[in-house]
C-alpha cells in the first residue's frame, strides 16, 4: 500500500475533525461570549486530545520516516495540553489570551518596523511603508487594548471555525473520492 492510499484511507480523521470544528462554531455563535470562552476552553481541549490521538496514529501508520517522529512529538504536546486546558480551563484561558494578544501585537509591531525599514532601500515602496505604518498602528493597539482584542476573537472565532470546518469537510470529501479511485 502506497504513502498516497494510506493518506487517502484516512478521510474519516478529517471528516470527524470538520464535524467537531463546525459544531465548535455553531456553538459559539449561540452562546453568550462568557459561556462561549468557558465552552471554547473546554472544547479545544478535547479537541487537542482527539486530535493528538489522531496524530499519533497518522504519525505511526501513514508518514515517512523523518516526519514520522516529529508527527507523533506534536501529537503527544497536544495531547498534554489539551489534559491541562481541560483540568485548568480558567488559568489556562488567561494565559492562553494573554500571550495571544501581547503575541499578535509585538508581531504585528515588529513586521511593521521591518517593512518600514525594508522600504528606506533603493526601491521605496509606498504601499509598504504605509503597510508598516499600520501594522506598528495596529500592534500597539492590541497591546494596549488587551481587553478589545478579547473581544474582537470572540467575535472571529466562531467564523473561523465554521469556515475551517466546512474546509475541512471539503477536503475529505476530496481524499475519499481519491481512496475510491485507488480502489477502482
Amino acid at each position: 500500500m502506497t504513502e498516497k492510499n494510506v493518506i487517502s484511507g484516512m478521510w474519516w480523521m478529517l471528516t470527524v475533525r470538520g464535524i467537531v470544528l463546525l459544531v465548535l462554531g455553531i456553538m459559539m455563535f449561540m452562546l453568550g461570549r462568557g459561556v462561549t470562552m468557558l465552552a471554547l476552553i473546554q472544547v479545544m481541549g478535547a479537541y487537542w486530545i482527539v486530535g493528538g490521538c489522531f496524530d499519533l496514529f497518522e504519525g505511526v501508520v501513514g508518514r515517512s520516516e523523518r516526519s514520522r517522529i516529529w508527527a507523533i512529538i506534536g501529537a503527544l504536546f497536544s495531547m498534554v495540553a489539551g489534559v491541562f486546558v481541560i483540568g485548568h480551563p480558567i488559568i489556562s484561558g488567561l494565559i492562553a489570551s494573554i500571550y495571544l494578544i501581547y503575541f499578535m501585537g509585538i508581531a504585528a509591531v515588529v513586521a511593521g518596523v521591518a517593512q518600514i525599514i525594508v522600504g528606506q532601500g533603493k526601491k521605496r515602496s509606498l504601499g509598504g511603508l504605509v503597510m508598516g505604518i499600520f501594522s506598528v498602528i495596529f500592534g500597539m493597539i492590541v497591546i494596549f487594548n488587551p481587553l478589545m482584542t478579547q473581544a474582537v476573537i470572540l467575535l472571529v472565532l466562531p467564523f473561523w471555525a465554521v469556515i475551517t470546518g466546512v474546509a475541512a469537510l471539503l477536503s475529505a470529501f476530496r481524499m475519499r473520492q481519491v481512496e475510491q479511485a485507488n480502489r477502482d
